[in-house]
């Protein structure tokens, strides 16, 4: 049918239900078809990419780029293009830039006020690059983020486009090799919300740029006496800047400055961080509602630093924080993760290390938006840094993971410490192989309150039998490696127990029909099982006089169906070198993965 002759509203419904391949096709059938379009079609955002080809995609950078990798010549503007179409884009095969700016013409009349994203990057021109810029300016359309990443030094152009982003809005990054004698000064204050600088900064007067409300520089060679200046002007201004990170090349004198910027004194050495929150108002005489929401919108590393400023801030922090998720990870040294996990990733913390006063003592650390390392090898020290940081922050529940070469003794030290504040424990990986007849069953001891999931894999000695003072709260036990000191009835209270079985196990075949059928008689939370090198166990001894129904197949594994006591249904399996019970219901869903 001639769909360009359906009224506007059904055509509405029929575009929103087209994507960018569909919509840039009918718009070349004809001028009344791309009218047609723009007037019905959704807002979008297009992103363009000028490199050694012409990308045009729908969505913000990094969103991804859906085209064949089929070329067709199309005419646009009078010109033959070499174009690759797809679902989300278009690629233009040339590098002429009035072709270019052909084909972003084309693209901005054929959708209705879009917003914008451009990036120009090698082995783009400055000249092309400002000819593009100007285009997009002179349409009056919105620009969310400008990327300049091309090593093509021009002092004539560079200014010239510098002076086309200062309606950006949201981000600027500029990534690229200015002459050494240029420097920008901008003919309107920049309205974007953040400005990266990377490579060379020495055409950047950051004075000239305080409009925006972050400013990133990545390398620096000026002097202490120009920050402290520079922070001293931004204090008594009304500069919408509230967030800078420079990255200071050489040494320099940290002290010297932020020397009279504030009454506080911190005892952070060597730390680079000031707060603007800090420097410009007494951020702590705020009422406690509203100092909640300023600590909802801090990372770790903040927040961490603060409590360095005085006993009253720390206080303060600690009353009006959310309470964290803490993973403590001791190998060695130790690593404070402050969001939820079962692993610590150190991907996160900076590698920078920094002196900090705790009690008196000096400790050295690297402290990042998630967390904080401890460079310490001594296990006193790495205490009083998981003290300072549970007495800062208030926790939900904590992970504590113990890897080589951490001592037993001084893992039994740290969940002493733990247990005494009553903190609830989720989960606990055990990774150590040193062999401890003295601190090991201490440390065991130490984790019937873990809430969740317990992780052992020891090395413990040949004669060690581990007897339990009081049943383990822990919903799943799973241990690896040597499991000659784990008596396996004394871990019933577990919903979940996967172990392996030793080469001089006293588990026989009839003791096993034994446990089976007790545990079928008792009230044991026990509800999953798992045991591993099995081999020379007989599964049918093993579950003899269980059940009435017969032994059943699938492949490897065979079992029984079983009822407790309270009329719950189970089963009782093997599959080559391992035996099971679980539920009915969870059973089904193993043998469907098998």
């Amino acid at each position: 049918m001639n769909l360009l002759r359906l009224p506007f509203v059904v055509l509405i419904d029929i575009f929103k239900n087209m994507d960018f391949k569909d919509k840039f096709l009918i718009s070349l059938l004809s001028k009344r078809a791309r009218k047609t379009l723009k007037l019905t079609s959704a807002v979008v955002h297009l992103s363009f990419e000028l490199m050694a080809d012409f990308i045009i995609y729908t969505g913000t950078p990094g969103s991804g780029l859906e085209v064949t990798d089929e070329e067709f010549d199309y005419l646009i503007g009078g010109e033959v293009m070499r174009l690759s179409i797809g679902p989300t884009g278009v690629i233009l095969r040339e590098i002429w830039a009035y072709k270019r700016l052909l084909l972003a013409n084309h693209l901005l009349d054929t959708f209705r006020k879009p917003t914008i994203s451009v990036g120009f990057h090698f082995p783009t021109e400055p000249l092309s690059a400002w000819e593009f810029m100007k285009m997009i300016n002179k349409r009056k359309l919105c620009v969310k983020s400008f990327t300049y990443d091309t090593f093509r030094p021009s002092s004539k152009f560079i200014p010239r486009i510098l002076d086309e982003c200062t309606e950006v809005t949201d981000l600027i990054y500029i990534k690229t090799i200015f002459p050494e004698d240029f420097v920008y000064t901008p003919p309107r204050l920049f309205k974007v919300r953040e400005f990266c600088v990377s490579v060379t900064f020495n055409w950047f007067d950051i004075e000239s740029f305080t409009s925006c409300r972050r400013i990133i520089i990545h390398e620096t060679y000026r002097s202490p006496e120009y920050w402290n200046t520079f922070f001293r002007n931004w204090m008594d201004s009304e500069a919408p800047l509230e967030y800078m990170s420079c990255r200071l090349k050489g040494i320099f004198d940290f002290p010297l400055i932020v020397d009279g910027l504030s009454n506080d004194r911190a005892v952070v050495q060597l730390c680079p961080h000031i707060d603007r929150l800090n420097l410009r108002m007494d951020l702590l005489r705020l009422p406690l509602l509203p100092l909640i929401e300023v600590f909802k919108n801090m990372d770790f590393h903040e927040k961490f630093l603060i409590s360095f400023l005085s006993k009253r801030a720390r206080n303060t922090l600690t009353v009006t924080s959310e309470k964290l998720h803490l993973t403590f990870h001791l190998s060695g040294g130790l690593f404070i993760d402050s969001e939820p996990c079962d692993y610590c990733s150190r991907s996160r913390v900076t590698n920078k290390v920094s002196d900090c006063l705790i009690e008196g003592n000096v400790i050295r650390m690297s402290i990042g938006p998630i967390g904080v390392i401890s460079r310490e090898k001594s296990p006193q020290k790495q205490l009083l840094l998981a003290n300072y940081v549970l007495d800062t922050f208030k926790c939900s529940f904590i992970n504590i993971i113990f890897y080589d070469p951490t001592l037993p003794s001084s893992a039994w030290e740290f969940m002493k410490m733990i247990n005494h504040r009553q903190l609830s424990v989720h989960t606990l990986f055990y990774y150590i192989k040193s062999n401890s007849s003295e601190f090991i069953p201490r440390i065991l001891d130490e984790c019937t309150e873990v809430i969740d999931y317990v992780v052992i894999y020891p090395m413990f000695p040949d004669d060690f039998i581990y007897t339990p003072p009081r049943p383990f709260k822990a919903r799943e036990i799973c241990v690896t490696g040597s499991a000659n000191w784990f008596n396996f009835e004394d871990f019933v209270s577990c919903r979940r127990v996967r172990f392996p079985l030793n080469k001089k196990s006293k588990w026989t075949s009839k003791s096993w029909n034994i446990f089976f059928r007790n545990w079928l008689n008792s009230d044991d939370p026990l509800e999953h099982m798992w045991c591993f090198n099995s081999y020379r166990l007989n599964f049918p001894q093993m579950i003899k006089g269980l059940s009435n129904g017969r032994t059943q197949r699938q492949r490897r594994n065979k079992w029984i169906e079983v009822n407790r006591k309270d009329g719950s249904e189970f089963v009782i399996g093997k599959a080559d070198d391992h035996f099971y019970i679980m539920s009915k219901e969870e059973h089904f869903e193993y043998l469907k993965s098998t």
